[in-house]
């Protein structure tokens, strides 16, 4: 009975020395002797920077995108003045209307037709008339010269208010053919030279003026104007 009260004691004394031995062990490594060898929190940590540094991959690639698709800025138009000619003057756009062969599209192109004669004086570019224009129109070609050639010295331009039409009706739309009767008014403009004023002009109503249009591969086209002095 004695021996083997002995031997159990002897078991947990060597039980006890095996544990001591092995807290000894574990002290001088400096390392947790559990199931894992990362300290506790590590996995989180890590797993926390990960995500940030996902997250700002993905934003950046996102705010790189953005700024791809955003398109530029169109330029600010500047208007003619004492001090310069126009600057970033906008081309005017051709109407739907005038891809109708109907009366009222005949005078839509009309009225477009005088609107690029604005952007002509304006900027010296004749490209956007003779665009809707037959080359056969004696009257653009008038106009045309006189305007391009006040640009070609480089250092001339016009200050205007711009021309328009009032009162405007087709008198005839026939064989894809119209006449449109209009009033036309020729807007108050200043031509410079290096700064200097040259002169001034314009500011003039013609009651009566009349334009020959052609319906051409499905739109109208300009042939002739025909403008008359007022009476007074």
């Amino acid at each position: 009975m004695e021996s083997d009260v002995n031997g159990a004691g002897r078991k947990v004394a060597q039980r006890r020395v095996g544990s001591l031995s092995m807290a000894v062990v574990c002290g001088l490594l400096l390392t947790g002797c559990g199931p894992s060898d990362e300290p506790e929190g590590a996995e989180s940590t890590a797993s926390t920077e990960t995500d940030q540094v996902d997250e700002g991959s993905e934003s950046g690639e996102v705010t790189e995108e953005a700024a791809e698709a955003e398109p530029e800025p169109e330029p600010e138009p500047v208007p003619a003045s004492s001090e310069g000619p126009a600057e970033n003057w906008p081309e005017p756009e051709i109407p739907d209307e005038v891809y109708q062969e109907t009366g009222d599209g005949a005078i839509a192109m009309l009225e477009h037709w005088v609107e690029t004669r604005n952007y002509l004086q304006l900027t010296g570019d004749d490209e956007p008339m003779w665009e809707i224009s037959s080359e056969d129109c004696e009257h653009c070609q008038n106009v045309t010269e006189r305007m391009t050639g006040v640009y070609s010295s480089g250092d001339n331009w016009y200050e205007s208010e711009g021309s328009s039409i009032d009162r405007a009706f087709a008198t005839n739309v026939v064989d894809s053919r119209a006449y449109v009767a209009f009033e036309f008014y020729e807007g108050i403009f200043v031509a410079y030279k290096d700064g200097d004023e040259l002169g001034e002009g314009g500011g003039t109503t013609f009651e009566v003026a009349e334009a020959a249009l052609d319906f051409i591969d499905g739109r109208w086209e300009l042939q002739e104007v025909n403008v008359e002095p007022s009476d007074d």
